[in-house]
């Protein structure tokens, strides 16, 4: 019985982004080294409607808080602790009792995502701002369509869209295992066509890095050859 390959692929693209959506909700919003800096990226970017000055991006007020109320990794709160903005370690925040970290939680639920201008840190620069512009400017335009009312909802879309974007892989890579089926054994089979998004998705580490803020999920995405993406060319000639 012949499987059909394109139903199989998008199943796998629809588990990919369910267990995508449950890390988002279980990992800490700060679990990558870099997160901080993509997530005040957007902040900076929402709040000047130019990206003339990207070049000395300083970080927002919003870091400070986020850095106080949310569990760091090593990296990230000894970054921090350099540039002296006080951050919470998953250590001691996992030893806070439940008072406490309620406290947190109000705190953060009371942080609005749009409104009036935050302050800015002028003598503390966004690392990120050697990166293009591009991710960012496409995910505050699809999170502002959203209209979230706390700064962790527009974290938790801005996540899911990064998420999103890393999933065009699946499609792109099942293109391409489509293209060398036909080449060597045109016609017969679909195994390399689900084998390579099976074998993307059985990493562990995709789904920690596709629930991260980050350009990269953009960027993996854009480096498949886009005529992978087609199906309607012609295909490879045969191995003779």
């Amino acid at each position: 019985m012949k499987i059909n390959s394109k139903t199989c692929v998008a199943i796998l693209w629809l588990l990919f982004l369910v267990r995508g959506t449950m890390h988002i909700e279980i990992l800490p919003t700060l679990e990558g080294f870099d997160s901080i800096g993509h997530i005040d990226y957007l902040q900076y970017l929402r709040d000047h409607d130019n990206t003339r000055s990207l070049g000395n991006m300083p970080f927002s007020s919003i870091t400070v808080v986020l850095l106080r109320t949310l569990p760091s990794n090593k990296n990230l709160a000894l970054a921090a602790l350099a540039e002296q903005l006080s951050p919470e370690t998953y250590e001691s925040y996992f030893k806070k009792n439940k008072q406490q970290l309620n406290q947190l939680k109000v705190e953060l639920e009371s942080l609005p995502y749009t409104g009036s201008k935050v302050t800015y840190l002028k003598n503390h620069l966004n690392w990120q701002d050697k990166h293009p512009p591009a991710y960012y400017i496409l995910v505050n335009a699809i999170v502002y369509c959203f209209s979230p009312k706390t700064y962790m909802e527009g974290i938790f879309l801005a996540s899911v869209i990064s998420l999103f974007f890393l999933s065009l892989t699946i499609p792109a890579l099942y293109f391409i295992g489509l293209r060398l089926d036909r080449y060597f054994a045109p016609g017969n089979t679909t195994f390399l066509s689900l084998i390579f998004p099976a074998l993307f998705l059985s990493q562990p580490m995709i789904y920690i890095f596709a629930c991260r803020i980050s350009n990269d999920s953009l960027v993996i995405s854009a480096l498949i050859p886009r005529q992978s993406l087609s199906d309607n060319r012609e295909p490879l000639p045969p191995v003779v």
